[in-house]
């Protein structure tokens, strides 16, 4: 029974000049260039859809929280400032 299964599964000889890895390589990096591409209008035609809707909110208003664009890095600046390390500007 081993036998049968060794020969009925095992897999057929394929020669390495029907082998091809380039032209795989490429269809894949091109499928995942237009997923890339295709992902913002694809996501932005389902927000305007009646069962996405209700997600959409509109963009706060600039204001003092928008000024401060690295607040992890300024936290940080704050933090170790009695060691009189260069921080810049932070």
């Amino acid at each position: 029974m081993v036998d049968f299964f060794e020969q009925a599964l095992a897999p057929a000889p394929i020669p390495a000049e029907g082998i091809s890895y380039a032209a795989k390589e490429i269809g894949t990096a091109i499928g995942i260039i237009a997923v890339l591409i295709m992902m913002f209008p694809v996501l932005s035609l389902l927000l305007d859809t009646s069962f996405f809707s209700s997600i959409i909110r509109p963009m706060p208003a600039p204001g003092l929280g928008s000024q401060r664009s690295l607040p992890v890095l300024s936290d940080y600046a704050r933090h170790y400032q009695h060691f009189d390390l260069p921080v810049g500007h932070l």
